[in-house]
């Protein structure tokens, strides 16, 4: 028995040190961004062209600019980038008590499933199963960057998004033993919404309506009046939309860009797309439909029922991120840019009509009531990546045969080395295990074949790729089908000229960014915040970052009152159109303008610091003055309406009724911002107002509650290329084919 008590808790002892689920940060370094002599993706051409930029800041993080163009119209790439980088958060689990561990070591391709001609299918330490495939992991430090800091979080045995499926597990046990427990499912619901599964949403919430109607005292009061107003939702979101005569309208006008263009109905919208399958468009559609019940559900949570929409909403997926541009200019009459400076994780923000919006992946206009979604960002660091995986990565297998965790034949190195010898991925070697092959000299593929090291690049690139795919879809569904609803439920006028803080402040509370943010300190160390999960509720982790850190760098008024009349009279976005900074920080010092930064990632969404002394350019200061004005009106907007939304829904309404009886498309002078927000918050605006809140009460409440918010996003403090990863025994050996991480 005591043998028994003891391997007992050997094996608990075990099961504990072991992290079986939880995120991986992948960070890929575009070309030119790991410093002097640091190698990046691709091997041969690097392309480059117009994009978004990064002029050097510490102690701060901002939004990218324009890049400094050359004379034959090629943006300039800045030497010893580190922060033009790719990142995505890849989630990963396996079956509890399962003796197949993920990652594990595994052979590199599957017994049966080994390409014609194989001549070698080694052990591979880290082979990853995701949601997009199956992917043999490589890391060098170098070019591909590995952050295990959320291994085995939020606990080792799960991720966020497996505990809200286990909470849905639960309940239906219960059910099924006859032992219910309501708030299981209510909390699946907020959880799903909270994380982002907006599918598992509305799932868990048709199983919860459906057993409030027989036993409705299993729930909590809060859950009870979700029940009683989705009840009425329900039917209406399921039931398809009534076809939109401006489809066809729609087709007929894009036929000069788009022959052939085809149109398909699913759900509540109609989609216009062409030069691609319909496969992709019932994904996209699933997408818009996911998003929309997911924007219902969550008010219904809050008590809050909007109307449905009889017809069907209108989108267009274009192929290509270069065919925004054509589209918005010439068909959605769209006016030139009368000012760019980068949107969040590139793109461009341009002036129209209605005020400033983002040109970066995909765009709405609410003149036509019309969605464009685009499958890719538009920015520069996005265009290279994709353009050096297709010339170095796509070459010889395509990314969907490499996301199954395939490829080519990999062939034997002319060298070999002994069992267990040591090379430089670990004890064991690249992939350990007898007759470890030793690496080529340059990272070459050996004549004739690939090596392991080779494919498995090559697969990670694909499974990064896709990641980004996924990341940037969501992104523009997200906060531009959003801002499309919000028109279609009435929260935002029509036909009003809406302050700009309004208009880009809804979109952003409602959007999943990508990310990361970089920040630099005063020091030089750079970190990266990056959200494990995006979802619906939860603060804008690229904003939050923005307006927490403002005031402490010094470039945001402390007086709430004052900040509150800058945002309600949009003075960020005047002085942005301006080229003017308004609250700007003190200027450098002579002392700090003589000291060069380090090649370190300067901050914001896409970084790009350039080498050299802060403070001497004039073209340099100018520029972080526009991406500290870009910061400063999206973030302040957002922070404002996030309050509105999550703690003043019922006076946010108000001022949309107020909105509406303005004339129609004339803009608001500074008084009547003012005095038509104060009359929707009860807010005093004069001496003799007895029982309204002042202005001072009110924007000292709303920072207040800001400031309180807990941080949507993690820090992850960057490691330089040559520091090595952990349990790895030799600096810059590939990860993968070596030792186990945690």
């Amino acid at each position: 028995m005591r043998r028994l008590l003891l391997a007992v808790a050997f094996l608990l002892t075990v099961l504990a040190s072991e992290s079986r689920a939880g995120y991986w940060v992948v960070r890929v370094l575009i070309q030119g961004s790991g410093g002097a002599g640091t190698p990046s993706v691709g091997e041969g051409p690097r392309p480059s062209g117009p994009g978004v930029g990064r002029s050097p800041r510490a102690g701060g993080s901002t939004t990218p600019q324009p890049v400094p163009m050359s004379p034959t119209g090629e943006a300039e790439a800045a030497a010893g980038d580190p922060s033009r980088s790719i990142v995505v958060v890849v989630r990963f689990t396996h079956p509890q008590f399962s003796k197949v561990t993920n990652p594990g070591r595994k052979l590199f391709y599957p017994a049966k499933k080994q390409p014609v001609g194989n001549k070698d299918n080694p052990y591979w330490n880290d082979q990853l199963k995701h949601e997009f495939g199956v992917t043999n992991f490589f890391s060098d430090n170098k070019s591909i960057e590995l952050y295990t800091e959320y291994f085995g979080k939020p606990s080792r045995e799960t991720t966020y998004q497996s505990e809200v499926e286990e909470k849905f597990t639960q309940w239906l046990a219960g059910q099924k033993k006859g032992q219910p427990n309501g708030e299981l499912v209510y909390a699946a619901v907020l959880g799903a919404l909270q994380h982002g599964m907006p599918a598992e949403a509305a799932k868990y919430a048709d199983a919860l309506l459906a057993a409030y109607k027989t036993t409705p005292d299993l729930f909590s009061p809060a859950a009870k009046k979700f029940a009683q107003t989705y009840a009425t939702l329900q039917p209406k979101l399921a039931a398809p939309a009534a076809p939109s005569n401006e489809a066809v309208v729609w087709q007929a006008k894009l036929e000069l860009q788009a022959a052939q263009a085809r149109i398909k109905a699913r759900g509540r919208y109609t989609l216009i797309y062409w030069q691609m399958g319909d496969t992709e468009a019932e994904h996209r559609l699933a997408q818009l439909n996911d998003n929309l019940k997911a924007f219902y559900i969550w008010h219904a949570t809050r008590g809050i029922e909007l109307p449905v929409p009889e017809r069907s909403l209108l989108a267009i997926q274009v192929k290509s991120g270069a065919l925004l541009r054509p589209l918005a200019v010439p068909t959605l009459d769209v006016p030139e840019k009368t000012y760019a400076v980068g949107s969040a994780r590139g793109g461009e923000l341009i002036r129209t009509p209605d005020g400033w919006r983002l040109i970066d992946g995909s765009f709405y206009s609410p003149e036509h009531d019309l969605l464009v979604l685009s499958p890719e960002r538009w920015d520069r660091d996005t265009r290279t990546f994709r353009t050096q995986n297709q010339v170095t990565v796509y070459n010889d297998f395509s990314r969907d045969r490499l996301l199954e965790g395939l490829g080519p034949p990999l062939m034997p190195a002319s060298g070999t080395a002994a069992p267990g010898a040591p090379t430089p991925g670990g004890p064991q070697g690249p992939r350990g295990g007898a007759g470890a092959q030793l690496p080529m000299p340059g990272g070459m593929a050996p004549e004739n074949g690939h090596t392991p090291e080779e494919v498995a690049r090559k697969q990670t690139l694909a499974m990064v790729e896709r990641y980004l795919q996924n990341d940037v879809e969501i992104a523009g569904v997200s906060r531009e089908g959003s801002t499309q609803l919000l028109y279609a439920t009435g929260l935002l006028p029509r036909h009003v000229a809406l302050p700009q803080w309004l208009r880009t402040g809804t979109s952003q509370v409602f959007t999943r960014p990508t990310g990361p943010v970089y920040t630099t300190t005063e020091d030089g160390k750079t970190t990266m915040t990056v959200a494990l999960t995006t979802g619906y509720g939860r603060p804008n982790f690229v904003m939050q970052k923005h307006f927490k850190d403002m005031p402490g760098r010094k470039e945001l008024t402390i007086n709430p009152a004052q900040l509150l009349r800058n945002v309600l009279t949009d003075a960020y976005f005047h002085a942005l159109s301006d080229g003017e900074e308004l609250d700007a920080p003190p200027p450098p010092t002579r002392t700090e303008a003589a000291t060069p930064l380090p090649a370190t990632p300067g901050v914001g969404e896409t970084g790009r610091p350039t080498v050299g002394p802060a403070g001497l350019d004039p073209a340099t200061l100018k520029r972080q003055a526009d991406e500290r004005m870009a910061d400063k009106a999206q973030a302040t907007a957002w922070a404002l309406c996030y309050y509105l939304i999550m703690e003043k829904p019922d006076g946010f309404r108000r001022y949309s009724d107020e909105l509406k009886k303005l004339p129609r498309d004339l803009p608001l002078d500074e008084k009547t911002a003012v005095e038509v927000f104060a009359r929707a918050f009860d807010i005093a605006t004069g001496k003799d107002e007895a029982g309204k809140t002042t202005l001072d009460k009110f924007a000292s409440d709303w920072v207040e509650w800001i400031g309180n918010t807990s941080p949507a996003g993690h820090d992850i403090q960057l490691r330089q290329p040559t520091e090595p990863l952990p349990n790895q025994t030799q600096p810059g050996g590939p990860v993968g084919g070596g030792e186990r991480r945690p």
